[in-house]
């Protein structure tokens, strides 16, 4: 590594026509639908008046957004050259002499650039522009890869920690193990959330996968203690298996949502609170890497403990559905409108009238094949159960 600034002449750099081109079609079409957003409230009777309140900020909010990225696609490009690296923003100008480069990091999406400063500009540069392997050649030239550095230096201290071994070779040894480990459990959490999501039969089972497998995990955590890290940076060197964690968890929190429908959402909050934080702190007792000294700790624990809460939905409404044993009430309800939700999946909804426990008029999910059957204006059958939870939830079929 050289700190010598290279001699050559000032070139600039940009995306390519055909991508500028495509990312201003997208954006004049998205300005539309913003405007279309915008003025929706107005010339829709159907909606509430107060809809405005809410779509005409988001409007505004998405065109200002679309705006800048169009400004971005046209006027955005880096220069390199004479000792220093210049970004030339929508709305402004960053620059970096050469010697001022700390280091860089990228990824399939852009070239981060870090200063030395910490008050230093920080540039993060598009991949997409044309010839961009010579912006990376030339930062490369000036700096490290701050992700080769953290991962290099994580793995020497992994391998001087001698809880992980007697000597360096039996160190190295456990560390990989514990990376093919931590592969194979990632999968298999994958797979299970596969399962929940698009075949879940046998159905207990499925679920019961979904709902034991992230405390599995958190065991073989706790057998590897300071080697796995529930929040991994680019290359780190300390193996992670949050991955297989959060796919069981959000599977089993999806066939819940799917197939349980509860009279009251704020019932189970108690529940899910206490599952996620049990779940959160058992984790937390199998790793070190949280200090909160900085904020960065408890922000990112935060959002872990966040993530977790589709966990600890999961498991508490599939339990008070499975292990309830209590007699249903049986009421009657009028199907006043039925509609279908397009996405990554299709949901299909009956919209009842107010029935029982419930006084306003509410939308269900149901199964395609009942959706079908039921026709608006009939009145169909309710069963509300209590729930083994103590957490009531209806069934229509």
């Amino acid at each position: 590594m050289s700190n010598t600034t290279q001699t050559r002449p000032s070139k600039e750099y940009r995306l390519s026509a055909a991508w500028r081109i495509f990312l201003s079609v997208v954006c004049v079409l998205m300005l539309g639908g913003s405007i279309f957003i915008c003025v929706l409230p107005f010339i829709d009777e159907t909606m509430q008046p107060s809809a405005a309140y809410f779509l005409v900020p988001v409007g505004i909010g998405f065109a200002v957004f679309m705006l800048y990225a169009l400004l971005e696609s046209v006027k955005g490009k880096v220069i390199l050259g004479q000792g220093r690296i210049i970004q030339i923003e929508a709305l402004g100008k960053k620059e970096l002499l050469a010697e001022d480069i700390k280091g860089y990091t990228a990824d399939d999406t852009y070239i981060r650039v870090f200063p030395k400063d910490p008050k230093g500009p920080k540039l993060k540069i598009s991949q997409y522009i044309a010839d961009n392997q010579e912006i990376l050649q030339w930062v490369a030239f000036h700096g490290p890869n701050l992700d080769l550095v953290t991962f290099q230096e994580e793995e020497k201290q992994l391998l001087s920690d001698q809880t992980l071994g007697l000597t360096e070779q039996e160190r190295e040894a456990t560390l990989t193990q514990a990376r093919k480990v931590a592969f194979w459990l990632n999968g298999i959490g994958y797979a299970i959330m596969a399962w929940l999501v698009f075949y879940p039969e046998p159905y207990r089972w499925a679920v019961l996968a979904g709902a034991v497998y992230p405390l599995v995990l958190t065991l073989v955590s706790f057998k590897y203690k300071g080697i796995f890290r529930l929040n991994t940076k680019n290359n780190s060197a300390h193996p992670s298996i949050t991955p297989g964690l959060l796919a069981a968890g959000i599977g089993i929190a999806l066939r819940a949502l799917m197939d349980v429908e509860l009279l009251r959402f704020a019932d189970i909050l108690p529940w899910v609170a206490g599952v996620a934080a049990f779940t959160f702190a058992f984790l937390l007792s199998t790793t070190n890497e949280f200090k909160y000294t900085k904020l960065k700790d408890a922000t990112i624990a935060a959002l872990i403990f966040l993530l977790l809460s589709f966990y600890g939905y999961g498991v508490s409404v599939e339990a008070n559905f499975l292990l309830d044993n209590s007699a249903p009430q049986e009421f009657e309800a009028q199907v006043t409108d039925k509609h279908i939700s397009n996405g990554k999946t299709t949901t299909y909804y009956l919209t009842l009238a107010p029935w029982g426990p419930r006084k306003e008029a509410e939308d269900i999910t149901v199964t395609e094949e009942y959706y079908e059957q039921i026709p608006a204006g009939e009145t169909i059958p309710v069963l509300l159960y209590s729930g083994a939870l103590d957490v009531p939830y209806l069934v229509v079929e």
